[in-house]
């Protein structure tokens, strides 16, 4: 019998599995799914992605308010080769799902009444809320914010999901310009994922200094430095004319771009030469219409905690193939 692999060893050949890998060896031993489980290692695993650039995700939606939401992902370190569908959790035929934000694999979703049928009923169409980690497969709902029980027309939100690292905690901000007959006001609400709660913290006044400045002075720190140039006569042709940056290739030799009106591109900055990128298994129509949206980030293991739900898949479809 050869000896067993110390357990340094086996550590770091787990750390750089993908998140699908390591969810079906969880069922392997006691042992295996305690350590995937941990934080340590969660928290290991998703700062060697971002040490190395490695385990980026391409997720594409439609917004489209006549159609549900379905959500398709490919794999940019494989260079798009596939798409899969993810079973979005908050899929409805009378909602809509929208991406709010996205951190460290974690993705804001917002679920709001279809407008048609919010005016038909007389609904309050307030946007429903949960974090989704899309390659574990687990969701969570937000509560509802207290502002959120305003009614529709006195209430206008925006949200933004992000890692407080003092806490070890991830949190949503929501602001919400209130309208009320005398006076206007910026009200901010931070959702604690730890904690599962809201709390109201200091309002933002429209004229106020601290809405235009940093006091930290972070900003005024920050520097830039030149990366590439991407040649002019890319920028002008019609079919890749103002294109956005979304991430670079495995190999660092290309950058991914976007152009809304004709899909993905590849440039390659050493030889200046681009490629359309062709994403089998992700409908057609999908990238035909001006509704849909994109999202980049990475997968991860990072946890939404005991009292998270599955997407609607059994947990034997996940650890099994």
């Amino acid at each position: 019998m050869s000896p067993a692999l110390f357990p340094e060893l086996v550590t770091d050949i787990l750390l750089r599995l993908p998140v699908r890998s390591l969810l079906r060896f969880r069922c392997l031993s006691t042992s295996l799914c305690t350590e995937i489980d941990s934080p340590y290692f969660i928290k290991n695993h998703l700062n060697r992605s971002i040490q190395m650039g490695t385990r980026q995700k391409l997720t594409v939606f439609n917004e489209d308010f006549m159609d549900t939401t379905d959500f398709y992902t490919a794999d940019i370190d494989d260079d798009l080769k596939a798409a899969s569908l993810l079973n979005n959790p908050l899929k409805s035929p009378h909602h809509c799902t929208l991406i709010c934000g996205s951190c460290n694999g974690l993705i804001l979703l917002g679920m709001i009444l279809k407008p048609f049928l919010g005016v038909f009923l007389g609904a309050n169409p307030t946007m429903d809320l949960a974090i989704w980690n899309p390659f574990t497969r687990r969701y969570k709902k937000l509560p509802l914010c207290p502002v959120q029980t305003l009614p529709w027309y006195k209430q206008f939100l925006s949200f933004g999901l992000g890692y407080d690292s003092a806490l070890d905690d991830y949190k949503v901000i929501m602001i919400s310009h209130v309208e009320e007959s005398n006076h206007d006001s910026f009200q901010v609400w931070v959702f604690s994922l730890k904690s599962n709660s809201w709390r109201r913290s200091r309002d933002v006044l429209p004229g106020e200094e601290n809405c235009t400045s940093d006091k930290r002075g972070e900003i005024a720190s920050g520097s830039w430095r030149k990366e590439f140039n991407v040649e002019e006569e890319m920028m002008i042709r019609d079919d890749v004319i103002h294109p956005l940056l979304l991430a670079y290739s495995k190999e660092r030799k290309s950058i991914l771009l976007l152009n809304k009106e004709n899909g993905f591109f590849w440039y390659n900055f050493e030889n200046k030469t681009r490629q359309k990128v062709e994403i089998p298994g992700m409908p057609e129509e999908m990238l035909e219409v001006q509704t849909y949206k994109y999202h980049v980030g990475l997968e991860s293991l990072v946890s939404l905690g005991n009292d998270s739900a599955f997407d609607g898949a059994a947990e034997e479809v996940i650890i099994d193939d």
